[in-house]
């Protein structure tokens, strides 16, 4: 089951995902929304709450989650709460999510207040490992820089000129330091900020090294995008006349359990399967989920 605890808090993580994905600009979603009374005390707490605009007016739905494995199946009780609920709060539509289905009761209450069911019925590893993977169908692909070489030339002097002026720093650079002035902003970079930038800008194209190996590969930063950035020294400025790095490009895939693997089921169908991996808080992945829609028939 999703529940790491009886309290549907991993049930609600879970469906707000799926109905969550997707959903276009004028829709809001969100979680574990306070009840106050007319003095502001918090009296109750809506688990997912989907406000759509539509024109000049807000439609509200609520979606309330009741992960009890211990309890059976979703009683008629309940349904009961949530019809009094959307009254007293005059919310337009309310859907209930069991993982543990519902008894005739509580379906036929639910036909009758005009309140949507859903089911979480997990799955095995056995029942999709056709067709989802035992590890999280992504690759991670990082960039440590190994080797730095900076060339400066002072501002105004001709590069084509005997009499260039070529600072090559022969003792160590702290790529942290953030001596390097970033003209249009006056913000002050290090050499290590400003190879992420153009890591994220420029070098797409490098691809990934094969899977569990590392490459070195060497890098000329473009001229056009040290453009911008000059070395104050000495009250001169000097600018790049040619930044080279030497990374080392690793790629890995994240081995984190998956832990969530579920049918979304109502009306009668399959509405959606997500399967949900979960690694360490202090790791590269700490979440991952893939929602498969059934393909329908036109």
């Amino acid at each position: 089951m999703p529940s790491e605890r009886n309290d549907g808090t991993r049930l609600e993580q879970l469906v707000s995902m799926i109905e969550g994905a997707g959903l276009p600009d004028n829709c809001k979603i969100e979680t574990r929304r306070p009840v106050r009374n007319d003095d502001g005390i918090q009296i109750a707490e809506m688990d997912i709450v989907i406000a759509t605009l539509v024109g000049t007016l807000t439609s509200t739905t609520l979606i309330e989650c009741r992960d009890r494995p211990s309890e059976g199946s979703a009683p008629a009780s309940w349904i009961e709460q949530l019809a009094g609920r959307r009254d007293r709060l005059r919310i337009d539509t309310v859907v209930a999510v069991s993982s543990t289905g519902f008894s005739p009761g509580a379906i036929d209450f639910a036909r009758e207040k005009n309140i949507r069911l859903r089911t979480f019925d997990a799955l095995t590893y056995d029942d999709v490992r056709s067709w989802i993977p035992r590890k999280p169908p992504i690759i991670i692909s990082t960039l440590n820089l190994v080797s730095v070489q900076v060339v400066l030339a002072e501002r105004g002097v001709p590069q084509d000129s005997q009499d260039v002026q070529l600072i090559r720093e022969e003792r160590p650079i702290n790529t942290s330091d953030a001596f390097i002035l970033h003209k249009p902003t006056g913000e002050h970079v290090s050499l290590q900020q400003l190879w992420d930038r153009y890591r994220l800008e420029r070098i797409g194209q490098l691809g990934p090294a094969a899977l569990g190996q590392k490459r070195l590969v060497h890098i000329s930063v473009a001229t056009d995008f040290l453009d911008d950035y000059v070395v104050p020294k000495d009250g001169c400025e000097f600018v790049f006349h040619k930044l080279d790095v030497d990374v080392e490009i690793s790629t890995v895939q994240p081995d984190i359990p998956l832990t969530d693997i579920a049918n979304y089921s109502g009306d009668g169908k399959i509405l959606r399967t997500i399967a949900h991996w979960k690694g360490p808080d202090d790791g590269d992945i700490r979440e991952f989920s893939v929602i498969l829609t059934p393909r329908r028939e036109i």
